[in-house]
């Protein structure tokens, strides 16, 4: 589970294996299909379409605000958490030492162990 953090208000994420829960304009959580089998284990987001989420296996998905999508990256490690301070400055960790860098056009690694 993980929070993501919008200008104007806050829209907390239910991660599941496969699914992603997300509130309906503020009147009830509806289930939405990820895409992906792998656990998804944070979210972050700059604003309400423009949300990322990672997890085991090197998984980082895009929310545009109307669908999940697999984004590529050089890594099968675990991700265990993302978080920036804009939409092209972005840092997503695992616990075995990796790190990943989103500056807008693609995942870099800056790191692994």
């Amino acid at each position: 589970m993980g929070k993501g953090s919008f200008k104007y208000h806050v829209i907390i994420f239910i991660l599941l294996a496969g699914a992603c829960i997300a509130p309906d304009a503020f009147a009830e959580w509806v289930s939405m299909p990820s895409g992906v089998t792998d656990n998804l284990k944070s979210v972050w987001g700059s604003a309400s379409n423009d949300v990322f989420a990672v997890g085991s296996n090197g998984v980082i998905l895009h929310y545009d605000g109307a669908t999940w999508t697999k984004m590529g990256t050089a890594t099968t490690a675990n991700l265990e958490a993302i978080s920036g301070s804009a939409a092209n400055n972005i840092v997503a960790a695992g616990i075995t030492g990796t790190f990943l860098r989103y500056k807008g056009t693609g995942w870099l690694s800056t790191g692994s162990s």
